[in-house]
This record gives structure tokens, sequence and C-alpha cells, in this order.
């Protein structure tokens, strides 16, 4: 039986042990809610890291607020929903529904005036494909200048509330600064339910700016998002990290024919004209500089793009002649939206089940830590499952690799990279091999694979611990081939 089978079969069992305890009962009910619904990833970082514009970039709509100032000031989960509806909880009360306005660049609820803290979340329910694959969870910047929005955000992650939000954590950072490190080393213990590295990511966000928005600014921050990768420490805090220019990634989304002729009447200028009116923000808005152009376009067109992404689509359009369409798209893939869409899908999406199956069980071991059950049914099935989770026993081996409490070779150890941050997909990915393999191959690749690491961990000189990751890599295998 699958993992997320044998969670819920705990599930049956807690609810049968808690009958007639209402606090008990409800917390089960959210739990088992939560197994059937799209999987949550909260976005989270410090104040002004672009996470609300990265938001509205991956729904592909102006739905968080994103501005000069600190703009996210409440929990808000965006999810879908039939229509639109938005929906406050405040703590220890049932959800209200409030007003949902739509405004020009973001939807907004009424009536406000909250004052920090009062809320729990705001809910805003959007008719979105998107969003039908995951639950977005906008959190208020860590480092705010309103000490009770940044507890709210360490309160919600942290896993201080008996259920846990998150699934897993799109963790946004402009530059990785120390107290960043701190709150994501928070984040990763050893309580199954709360955030691991296999389920978060690192996501240098306003990626454009590293490199003061020149055309190579991309390459700048691809660089940097590298160099976290390999960073041993970093690399036990999240299971990768990804450059995205959030403000173009966004902004391609919402191009319209208007914006394409804007940068059409761009490329037309005299090479001089053209670099000066690109040479700075204010240039763009100057009327003195290429009057034939209207400069409430130019203005509209920046707020979309920012400097950097109109300097992009200039570029792309001169060299390519690309078409409204044409241009969104490649503008997307410059961005890194799609690279980042990629990994979100075979990180978080593709192994839903498990890490939602994980985020129950950490919830179930803090209910029966409030409220201890009469009998020890309950607590002997948590720990079977636990124990015997091979999913769980992948993810800690991972851990173990990356903090170096396994000693593999550096080919060793990409296997074991490549196995475990593919839990969920097929068998030929988690092998990294060809997509075009032929199944006796594959079959074959995994016998040989088999062999190798059991030997690895009947070594007579391997140490306790490079014996016991060999066989967890070994039963890994054994378990695809028998499914192959």
């Amino acid at each position: 039986m699958s993992l997320f089978g044998q969670v819920l079969q705990l599930l049956e069992i807690a609810e049968r042990t808690y009958v007639g305890h209402p606090e008990a009962t409800a917390t089960l009910e959210r739990i088992r809610v939560r197994m059937v619904e799209p999987l949550r990833v909260a976005i989270a970082g410090r104040v002004k890291s672009g996470k609300s514009t990265l938001l509205n970039a991956l729904v592909g709509e102006p739905l968080a607020a994103s501005d000069v100032g600190e703009c996210t000031r409440f929990v808000t989960w965006y999810q879908a929903g039939g229509s639109y509806r938005a929906f406050v909880q405040r703590h220890g009360r049932e959800a209200e529904q409030v007003r949902l306005i739509r405004r020009t660049h973001c939807v907004d609820v009424e009536p406000g005036g909250w004052a920090d803290g009062e809320l729990e979340r705001i809910v805003v329910e959007w008719p979105s494909r998107r969003l039908r694959q995951m639950t977005l969870i906008d959190t208020p910047g860590l480092g705010s200048l309103s000490a009770q929005l940044g507890r709210s955000t360490e309160a919600q992650l942290l896993g201080e509330q008996d259920t846990s939000p998150a699934d897993a954590v799109v963790y946004v950072v402009r530059h990785l600064h120390g107290s960043d490190v701190r709150f994501l080393e928070a984040l990763h213990d050893d309580d199954v339910g709360r955030p691991f590295p296999v389920n978060s990511l690192i996501v240098v966000g306003r990626a454009d700016e590293i490199g003061a928005g020149r055309l190579d600014a991309m390459d700048a921050a691809a660089r940097v998002a590298e160099r976290y990768r390999r960073d041993p420490q970093v690399r036990q805090l999240g299971s990768t990290a990804v450059a995205v220019a959030g403000l173009v990634a966004f902004g391609s989304t919402q191009l319209t024919e208007e914006h394409h002729r804007t940068i059409l009447d761009q490329t037309r200028l005299d090479p001089d004209a053209a670099q000066m009116l690109l040479r700075s923000v204010d240039d763009v808005v100057d009327p003195a500089i290429a009057p034939g152009i209207d400069v409430a376009r130019r203005r509209e067109l920046l707020n979309l793009l920012g400097l950097f992404g109109m300097r992009l689509a200039e570029r792309l359009v001169a060299e390519g002649h690309l078409s409204a369409a044409e241009l969104a798209t490649a503008l997307r893939v410059h961005s890194g939206l799609d690279e980042l869409q990629r990994v979100i899908g075979e990180q978080f999406v593709a192994r839903a089940e498990v890490l939602k199956a994980r985020s129950a069980m950490g919830s179930l071991k803090r209910l029966v830590g409030r409220f201890p059950p009469s009998s020890d049914t309950l607590v002997a099935g948590i720990e079977r499952v636990e124990a015997g989770a091979h999913e769980f026993a992948e993810l800690r081996l991972l851990l173990a690799v990356r903090g170096g409490g396994v000693r593999l070779d550096p080919t060793e150890e990409h296997e074991v990279e490549q196995l475990v941050s593919t839990i969920g997909l097929p068998a030929i990915e988690r092998l990294g091999l060809d997509c075009g393999a032929d199944p006796d191959l594959t079959r074959h690749e995994l016998v040989t694979r088999i062999g190798r690491w059991r030997r690895r961990a009947e070594t007579p000189l391997a140490d306790p611990a490079t014996a016991a990751a060999a066989s967890v890599v070994a039963r890994s295998y054994e378990g695809l081939l028998a499914e192959s």
C-alpha cells in the first residue's frame, strides 16, 4: 500500500480513537480535507524580495498587491474556485465571506482596516487552471517593519499551529542573508510534516537587479543561483536554486498588442535615440527624448516590464521580428519563469501525495502529543508508518548526504541526488536515463544498480551510516523494478 493510503488508514483509526472529542475531531477533519485538496505551496521571504510579483507570475493574473511599499500584511491563500469569492478568518472563528474587489493591479477585499495580527488568514477563491494544481499562500515579509507581521509568517511556516499550512515552500531572496539562512534552518528540523530541503526551493527573485538592469543581468543572476546550488550549507536548506526576474515574468503574461506596438516604435528609432531612451528610468518617461512615442505608453510599459524588461523586449523584437505572442513567450523564457514552473512541477506537484502524507503525519503526531489517546493503537500505527515509509527514509538519506553525514564518492552523491530529488516521477527519470530508453534497458540498469548498492551495503569495512544509506538506495531501485 502506498504511503498516502497508509496515512488515510491512520486517519480512520484516529477518528475512531477521538470520537466525542470536539477539538481533536475538528483537527482530523481539517487533515482529511487537506489530503484531497491541491498541494499547498507557501511563498516566503524578506520584505520586498519579490514574493507577490512572483505569485502573480505563477498564476498569470494580477492577484497579490506589489508596490514600492510593504504590501503583504496578512497571510493570503489563493485557491481554485468555481467563482470569484473571498473570505476572512479571525483566530478561533469560522471564516466569513467578504466582498472581493478586482482592482487594476491586484484584488482586494472589503471591509478592510484590520489590525496586524487580527486575522489568521484571507482566502481568495479564483477560477484558475494553475491554482487547480496548487494553492499558493502569500506571506508577510520576514524582517517587516511590523514585528507582528513577521511573527505571523514564522508562526505559520514554523508549524506553531496544530496543522502547519504549507506542504512546500518557495523561499524568495534578493541576496541570501544570514537571517534567511537562520530562518530556513529553523524551517527544516526533524519533525515530520515540517517543510524539508527536498520540498523547499530558493528563488533568486528580482534577478534582473543583480546585473543593474543590463542585458546580461540574467546571466549574472544564474551564476548566483548556481553558486547557491553548489554551496554545501545552502544545499541543506533547499532542493535547488532558480533565478527569476519576477517583473518580466509577470509582465510577459500581461503583454498586449498595444505594448508590442510601443516596443516596435522603439526599435525604429535611430540608434542614438534608442540608447538614450533606455538609459535610465527617468529617460524612459522624459518627453524630450523620442517625442514621437507617447510618454504615457512608455510609462505603462515601464511599469509592466521594468527597465531591464524594456531593454530585453527591444532586443528580442529587433533580432527576431517577433509578434506580440512570440515576444511574450520569449520574455517568459528569458525571465526564468518556465524553469521555475518546471522545477515546481517536478519537485512539488509530481510528488504531491508524498508531501501531503508527510504533512498529515506531522499533524497527527502533534495531535497525539496534545491529546494522548487512551489506547496505544494510534501511536503504534504512527510509529509503524513513520519507521516503515520508504519515502521518509529517502528524504532522510538526502539530508544526510547533503549534510556530510554519509561518506559517498561524488558519483554516488550525484546518483542519490538524482534518485531522491525525483520522488514521484517515472523510473526512467529517477534513473537519469534518456527519455527514449528502451524498457528492457531500464530494467537492466535497475538490476545492475541494485547489485552494486547491495554490495556497497554489505562491504565489511563500510561504516554503519554508509551501509544503511546503501540499503535505502538499493531498496528504492528494487521498488522501481517491481513497478516496471
